[in-house]
């Protein structure tokens, strides 16, 4: 007979089972409840632990580290509130399909609802933004409940990876003793051995997807279309099979900024980058009214786009690996199931016959882009000292190729996609535009950098920055050189653009909350380098130069206001320069 605690048992199993199941890492936050678990993870020498103090950073970090090696992650919790600390890094997992697979530790059932500490209800708290709950019960040594629970978990892994990727939550209660060394059973060692050679794997094959040939037809028969693409981590060849599509069809890109296309060595002739200036011109929307639109990635940060794309009588086709419908105006046509490099070899196979039709619309639309492109040359690139859409063109120019580029809500991603250039430098660019929160940004980006060779770069504002200064201690801790570009505009400056500015007198106090801090103390703090940014040639020395392992905040303090009246200023001058090329036409 073997002695054992089934605590300890039960866990080791199951974080075997999870490491043969492809998972890599886990972020694990220190609880008592949740030392099973936590002691089985530590031995395990097969996944990597990363340790964070603070559950809500942790669960950011984790969805950073998925994001960017694209396998699920582990979190392990304790139980009561620091579950619930989760949930903003569960919703964004939700929203984007990240595969996260939350491990909660719980009080057993009869401990509910009685006083007991640190026990709530855990019961598929997470209810409306996770793939899959399942409650393992208290452990046992039983030979077929561990069975039938280890292929539960394969079930449930298969889901959140393959069937319907996104996070999932195992809930795990626990009786003490927690401790190895406190034995609570004994199992023959035949049963033992049985249970030691239970193993799961996770079918990956991919299921084969069709596109209706009603599509290929509309496609066939329309000359004037654009190819829209959203948010979406597009691999290299799944760009270039988006450009393949275009040319043969003679349908131009819209290419958000955030969606990878405006970066890297292919062929750009076809890439729209100031599509939203475009779509600001009346005469541009009256002259180029699309017969259809296809879409291929998330819904876009452009306003300008979407209120368009609403508006447009254009037969719209969605194209989406889970059929999900990726569009707030609801005015979509035909959403196909299927993923974007499926998509483009079939219809690339397809429609082999539309290599001689005119591209006339296409060349119309890109000249004028191109026009547009030496205004913001003129205004943005060149605009003066600490003005917000030039530090984006600074920095990419600035920043090394196969970088990756963490934008942050709120400002810096919408002067992303509306400012950012073609570029023949490869970037990998990552948001957190799921549920566009300014919470978890510094963590997300701290778990993009850790298990990546590039260099990692981030863009904040103030207030994001100040929503996630826990996630220093993890760029301390595990000596992550990210790089900080923060702008400091005094608080939240997005809402200046809106109409309530004028209609409020403290507008200030409820909606701007200027937050009068010196970050240079809490940088320092957590022993990070500091530098104030006093010149463009300042910021071009310093996003160029290594501090080794540590990380780095470079602060710009910018005038919001002025800054508004330099995208002003360019749209007016590109609508204009757009008016004048339609007229001469």
């Amino acid at each position: 007979m073997i002695s054992l605690n089934k605590n300890i048992f039960w866990c080791k199993h199951f974080v075997r089972l999870l490491a043969g199941l492809g998972i890599k890492h886990v972020c694990i936050s220190p609880g008592y409840r949740s030392t099973p678990l936590t002691y089985a993870f530590a031995e395990n020498k097969q996944i990597k632990k990363y340790i964070h103090v603070d559950e809500r950073c942790s669960g950011f970090f984790a969805l950073g580290l998925a994001k960017q090696t694209k396998s699920p992650t582990a979190i392990v919790t304790t139980s009561g509130t620091a579950v619930a600390e989760l949930y903003p890094a569960v919703i964004e997992a939700y929203l984007q399909r990240i595969p996260l697979i939350v491990c909660s530790a719980d009080r057993p059932e009869y401990l509910k609802s009685t006083g007991a500490n640190q026990t709530i209800n855990q019961e598929n708290i997470f209810s409306n933004h996770i793939r899959y709950f399942y409650d393992f019960g208290l452990p046992t040594i039983d030979f077929e409940i561990i069975k039938n629970n280890s292929s539960k978990l394969l079930s449930i892994i298969s889901i959140s990876v393959n069937e319907n990727r996104g996070p999932v939550h195992l809930n795990f209660p626990f009786e003490k003793p927690f401790e190895p060394s406190n034995i609570t059973d004994e199992i023959n060692e035949e049963i033992f051995e049985q249970i030691e050679e239970i193993n799961v794997t996770v079918d990956r094959n991919e299921k084969e997807s069709h596109t209706d040939q009603l599509i290929y037809d509309k496609i066939r028969s329309s000359g004037k279309g654009i190819i829209f693409c959203g948010i979406a981590s597009y691999s290299r060849d799944v760009v270039e099979k988006i450009i393949a599509f275009s040319q043969l069809t003679g349908y131009p890109i819209f290419a958000d900024g955030l969606s990878q296309l405006r970066f890297g060595k292919q062929r750009k002739e076809n890439i729209i980058s100031n599509y939203t200036a475009l779509l600001k011109s009346e005469k541009f929307l009256d002259n180029f009214n699309p017969e259809v639109i296809i879409q291929f990635g998330s819904a876009p940060t452009s306003q300008s786009f979407l209120d368009f794309y609403e508006k447009s009588n254009a037969y719209k086709i969605l194209i989406n690996k889970f059929g999900d419908l990726k569009d707030p105006s609801r005015t979509v046509d035909n959403i196909i199931q299927t993923s974007s490099l499926d998509f483009c070899n079939s219809a690339i196979y397809n429609l082999e016959k539309l290599n001689n039709r005119n591209h006339e619309w296409k060349e119309k639309i890109a000249a004028i882009d191109k026009q547009v492109y030496r205004t913001k040359v003129k205004i943005i690139e060149n605009a003066p000292f600490a003005a917000e859409p030039r530090i984006i063109s600074e920095t990419l120019k600035g920043i090394p190729p196969n970088s990756n580029l963490v934008f942050s809500n709120s400002l810096p991603v919408r002067d992303m996609d509306n400012f950012a250039s073609l570029n023949n430098k490869h970037f990998k660019v990552y948001s957190s535009r799921g549920a566009s929160g300014i919470d978890g940004i510094v963590s997300t980006a701290a778990g993009i950098a850790v298990e990546s060779k590039q260099p990692t770069y981030l863009i904040i504002g103030d207030l994001a920055f100040y929503h996630d200064m826990n996630g220093l201690l993890a760029l301390k801790n595990l000596r992550i050189p990210l790089k900080i570009i923060m702008i400091d505009n005094f608080g939240g400056a997005i809402f200046e653009g809106l109409p309530i500015e004028k209609e409020m007198d403290d507008f200030q106090q409820y909606f701007k909350t200027p937050l009068y801090l010196d970050f240079r103390n809490f940088v320092k703090g957590y022993g990070g380098n500091f530098v104030e940014i006093t010149d463009w040639q300042t910021f071009n020395q310093n996003i160029k130069y290594s501090h080794g392992n540590t990380f780095s905040v470079l602060h710009f303090k910018t005038n919001s206001k002025k800054s508004h009246q330099i995208r002003n200023r360019f749209w007016n001058q590109a609508v204009t320069k757009i008016d004048e090329m339609l007229n001469e036409d």
